[in-house]
Parts: structure tokens; sequence; C-alpha cells
């Protein structure tokens, strides 16, 4: 039977290099949400801890909470 790739130990090392180049790419970026005030996230973790099951209660509109949620968080800032 004939072989379909002439060399296909390679073209799969080479497809694993590929791989591992684009995940080490991808570690080296903030995630989504990242800011860089450290005092900030300590505020927003904060609000989540204390108040967190509180706003999500409520019965008022997502926008809202947000609100909501960000003026505790402001207090601890």
């Amino acid at each position: 039977m004939r072989r379909l790739l002439p060399f296909p130990g390679l073209m799969l090392q080479f497809c694993l290099l590929l791989l591992l180049s684009q995940s080490a790419l991808a570690q080296g970026t903030r995630p989504p949400g990242y800011t860089d005030n450290v005092e900030e996230q300590m505020a927003q973790m904060q609000a989540k801890v204390r108040y967190g099951s509180f706003i999500e209660s409520l019965e008022t509109s997502t926008e809202r909470r947000a609100e909501i949620d960000s003026a505790i968080t402001a207090v601890f800032v």
C-alpha cells in the first residue's frame, strides 16, 4: 500500500509544534475584563462575595443590577 504523505512523522511533528506555539501565544494575552488596578479588583471581589446573592435575587433588569453592583463596588474602592 502506498503512503499518502512522504514523511508522516515529520508532518505530525510540524502540526504539534504549530499547536504548541499557538497556545503559548494565547497565554501571553490578558483575559477579558482584566484591569490592572488591584484596588478595583479587590473591591469587585468584596462586593461579589458580600452582596452577590442579594443583587442576583433582585427582581429588576440586568442593566439595573449592573448599576447597583458598580455602586456597591465604588464604596469599597
